[in-house]
């Protein structure tokens, strides 16, 4: 038996929205790796420091709560991007990635202390206070840092 073929409809078609994926969550995962003009002028800063100036700007960018990345997790997260983007003109800078809402939430939700790295996400302070995991190819660290 065959199926009935229907003709194109070209007022769909038409519509500017047309074949668009519509997916509200993806608004709330984003990614963020400022690149510092400046650079050069931050040697007398330490590790958690500039940590913290990139989560800064991926807060202020994204106005969401998010974690910072650094290590194996960052690198495979970013391993896509073409080179000449400024994620990975940023993560060569300074290897910080700030990660958004659903995907921080999901490496929080998978780890060992979940409750209490969830409670440190819906109450951390962005003004001074980050989520950093830290990681190599078989493990990460979750640490909430202060500045």
């Amino acid at each position: 038996m065959r199926g009935i073929i229907s003709p194109i409809d070209s007022t769909k078609q038409q519509d500017p929205n047309y074949g668009k994926v519509k997916n509200p969550v993806k608004n709330l995962m984003k990614i963020v790796c400022p690149f510092f003009e400046d650079y050069d002028n931050f040697h007398h800063l330490d590790a958690d420091s500039i940590s913290l100036m990139a989560a800064k700007e991926g807060y202020k960018e994204t106005g969401l709560r998010g974690i910072i990345l650094k290590g194996y997790l960052a690198e495979h997260l970013v391993k896509d991007y073409p080179p000449e983007a400024e994620v990975i003109k940023g993560f060569k800078q300074h290897g910080n990635i700030y990660v958004t809402s659903t995907l921080a939430l999901s490496y929080l939700e998978n780890a060992v202390n979940k409750e209490e790295n969830l409670r440190n996400f819906d109450t951390y302070n962005p003004l001074n206070e980050f989520i950093r995991i830290e990681s190599d190819s078989k493990q990460y660290q979750i640490n909430l840092v202060t500045v």
